[in-house]
Parts: structure tokens; C-alpha cells; sequence
């Protein structure tokens, strides 16, 4: 990826804290990447087939970064989540949402 589109994504990152939160729910458009900075999340499918843990400097949704060169950003065109994501027990991770995302795809299209 171009050195100016990851220091604009490192613009956007959002510092969020979570307690025993469901944080992404399977099924449902991928609203946020995670870069995890203290504690632990539970990844987790509905159908139990597989359950792990990922903790500080794991990172989950790096879908996000390979959208903009599949998409034209339109609603609904977002990647849907494969599995559920809670923070188990309190959780600090870097957020980097969606929208967010969107933009700076559209800014730096040809950087994809």
C-alpha cells in the first residue's frame, strides 16, 4: 500500500475502550477495522465452528484496507462480517470505521 494512504489511515485511527461489548456482529457490514492495544477480544462464529482470542497488536477487519480497490463505496457494498467480535472483559483499540475508509479510498483511488 502507497506510503500516503497508510499516513492518512494513521490520521483516522480512533482510540475506543470496550467492556464485555459486543463489538462487530457476524452478518453484518464490516463497520470498523480493530488494531487491538490492550487486553483481549473474542472472535467468535454463530454456528460454534470456531472460537479464538486475538490481543494486543492484532489486529481484526483488515478487510477494510482492500476495499476501496473492489467498490465504488455505494451502500451496502461494504464486506460483511464472517464472525462475531466482543471484548472480553476491557479492551483499548485503534479504530479505523468504515466511512473513514470510504474516504480515503475515494481521495487516493489510484494509490489502490
Amino acid at each position: 500500500m502507497d506510503e500516503q494512504v497508510l499516513i492518512e489511515i494513521s490520521k483516522q485511527l480512533k482510540l475506543k475502550r470496550y467492556e464485555n461489548d459486543i463489538i462487530i456482529k457476524e452478518g453484518e457490514p464490516l463497520e470498523m477495522m480493530l488494531f487491538v492495544v490492550d487486553g483481549r477480544v473474542i472472535i467468535k462464529k454463530k454456528d460454534c465452528s470456531s472460537k479464538f482470542q486475538r490481543r494486543a497488536g492484532h489486529l481484526y477487519g483488515e478487510k477494510l484496507l482492500v476495499w476501496p480497490s473492489w467498490t465504488s463505496f455505494h451502500e451496502g457494498t461494504r464486506p460483511i462480517a464472517t464472525e462475531s467480535v466482543s471484548a472480553s472483559y476491557k479492551v483499548e483499540a485503534l479504530v479505523l470505521l468504515a466511512s473513514d475508509m470510504a474516504s480515503i479510498g475515494t481521495k487516493f483511488r489510484s494509490h489502490f
